[in-house]
């Protein structure tokens, strides 16, 4: 006999449903798709441990006659493809017919439905993959779908199942796309006879994601709207102080189609590279329409990842219209007041560098002849800087105060020279105009083999930014001359800082990042630190030079260079005003 066998048709139905049945999360998934295919408008879910012992999924859609009730149980039986060419121009969620048999394969399985021609439902009970009743009963109209004990005949697939807490999450996400995705549909679900998401008919997307992460947070949402030969886009993305850790609170649809999209998101973050730090990830919920013929949503079980037609000018488009939105919108972060016991909003903590013994050593800035605004002193440091955004001291060498119309506001110090000197250093990069400076004496640079290689790696971008630097000996570089905005960091331990900065990189990082990376470590090392004496004109010089560069309430690391108290707020805090 040979190897090669075909294995019995219990084990192929089974291997076939652990491709579409990972986990209840999956079978909730594909229950509520079927549901929004059949044009439900209202949906509900019951659970009982996680979705372990009992999902239920009820919903007021067009239903099932009694044949389409029982052959809906066949594998890739389906009332969405009639031959090939609709494959190619799908618009319905579920469209495999792998679904209800292979969750039947892994749990009792029973379906109570009834269409509207009908007088009477129909319920099927299925079990181990088998129909073991059809019969006649009162049902309203829609289907209502039963999954008791999943996984209870395969113990090697119910082992790997998480708590129910964890399982329970996974579901939660299910819900949230899928609500998110059509904000017209009624959901409704429960856990172990609790409540937990109660979603009503919304007329927009914002209506609804108010309904999931509460008004505050709705309301300082960026609206984006695009249209280009490939997709039209609408949606909204998040403000930079609001960028998690957490990579998946990315919410992308297609076509009404929840779904994972590297390319989508790595198009987001390039779009708020300039405001946001690289550990950090924007929340954003894009809706894309695209041709079904332009897509290909067949590519995986789960339906979830889509192939994209011109890859390149989707990323592009992408980044480009979340760069610009950035750049239109007004982005000055707040400090937000609120009553004791509730959770504050909090932003990323300023930059700031402690390890400075002389704090008031003064610190040149370059100057600029457009810096020459009348200065009027006051009573000791208070000093009138400038008549635009009325800076009125600097407070413990690290941050400068001014004030408005709306209310007062602290400048970081570092971050407002940071930005200064990442957006001059990326001009002159980008016209090959780097100003340098010469070293009085050459520094010789020893680095590890796996540094050597970094910097012989990256050595053009170098070069181009102002470090005329050479190979030396086998792990040795002699620097020659730096950029000119660098006063007092070492070249050499710049360089090191830069050989370790690109080794944390991903792998497949392209020049532009690197080069990235780079011109903000250099801004970063290079620019005034907390602790820094500032003089009246140096103070002056920095505040011209920080309100004419680009999304300059942030430093190129993503953290807030200024930060706004309202007088509204203030008066509240002393119960000038209710």
């Amino acid at each position: 006999m040979g190897k090669i066998q075909i294995p019995p048709e219990d084990t192929i139905k089974r291997i076939a449903a652990g491709e579409v049945i990972e986990r209840p999360s999956s079978v909730v998934k594909e229950l509520i798709e079927n549901s929004l295919d059949a044009q439900a408008k209202k949906i509900v879910i019951e659970l009982e441990e996680g979705g372990k012992k009992l999902i239920r999924v009820k919903d007021n859609g067009e239903g099932m006659a009694r044949d389409d009730a029982e052959l809906c149980l066949k594998r890739h039986s389906t009332s969405k493809i009639r031959d090939f060419n609709d494959l190619l121009k799908l618009t319905t969620l579920g469209f495999r017919g792998e679904a209800l048999p292979s969750i039947a394969t892994v749990s009792q399985l029973s379906i109570l439905t009834k269409s509207k021609e009908e007088l009477t439902g129909t319920l099927v009970e299925a079990e181990d993959g088998k129909i073991k009743k059809i019969i006649e009963q009162a049902s309203p109209e829609g289907t209502m779908v039963t999954v008791k004990n999943l996984f209870s005949h395969i113990p090697a697939r119910k082992k790997f199942l998480k708590t129910d807490s964890v399982e329970l999450r996974h579901i939660l996400n299910i819900v949230t796309r899928e609500a998110l995705a059509h904000p017209r549909v009624f959901f409704q679900l429960s856990h172990n006879g609790k409540q937990i998401i109660n979603t009503p008919h919304r007329d927009n997307i914002l209506d609804k994601i108010m309904d999931f992460w509460g008004k505050d947070f709705a309301l300082e949402l960026i609206p984006i709207n695009a249209n280009n030969s490939i997709f039209q886009l609408e949606g909204f993305i998040c403000k930079p102080f609001f960028a998690r850790r957490k990579f998946g609170l990315q919410y992308l649809f297609v076509n009404g189609r929840a779904i994972s999209s590297s390319l989508i998101a790595a198009a987001c973050k390039r779009g708020y590279q300039p405001v946001i730090p690289e550990e950090r990830h924007p929340q954003v919920f894009l809706f894309f329409t695209i041709d079904p013929k332009e897509i290909d949503v067949n590519i995986h079980p789960s339906k979830d990842i889509i192939k994209f037609p011109k890859e390149n000018e989707i990323f592009e488009a992408i980044s480009e219209e979340v760069r610009k939105c950035l750049k239109d919108v007004k982005l000055l972060p707040e400090i937000f007041f609120r009553k004791p016991n509730v959770k504050i909003k909090t932003l990323p903590k300023s930059y700031t560098s402690t390890n400075l013994t002389q704090k008031d050593k003064n610190i040149p800035i370059e100057f600029t002849e457009s810096t020459k605004t009348p200065v009027k002193e006051k009573e000791e440091e208070y000093v009138l800087v400038s008549e635009k955004l009325n800076i009125k001291a600097q407070i413990n060498n690290t941050y400068l105060l001014g004030e408005d119309s709306e209310g007062f506001f602290l400048l970081d110090q570092h971050a407002v020279h940071e930005r200064v000197l990442y957006e001059k250093l990326k001009k002159e990069m980008k016209s090959s105009s780097v100003q340098v400076q010469n070293l009085l004496i050459p520094e010789t640079i020893e680095l590890s083999k796996n540094e050597t290689y970094i910097i012989n790696e990256n050595l053009n971008i170098l070069q181009n930014l102002g470090f005329n630097m050479e190979a030396f000996g086998q792990n040795t570089f002699l620097v020659r001359s730096v950029p000119k905005t660098i006063k007092k960091a070492s070249p050499s331990i710049l360089i090191l800082d830069i050989a370790e900065e690109i080794e944390n990189m991903e792998k497949n990082s392209s020049i532009e990042e690197c080069t990235e990376k780079i011109l903000t470590l250099v801004a970063c090392k290079s620019a005034i630190k907390a602790g820094d004496k500032l003089t009246n004109e140096e103070i002056k010089s920095l505040i011209s030079q920080w309100e004419n560069t680009d999304y300059h309430n942030w430093c190129p690391h993503g953290r807030p260079a200024v930060i706004r108290f309202s007088w509204k707020d203030i008066e509240k805090k002393f119960n000038r005003k209710e």
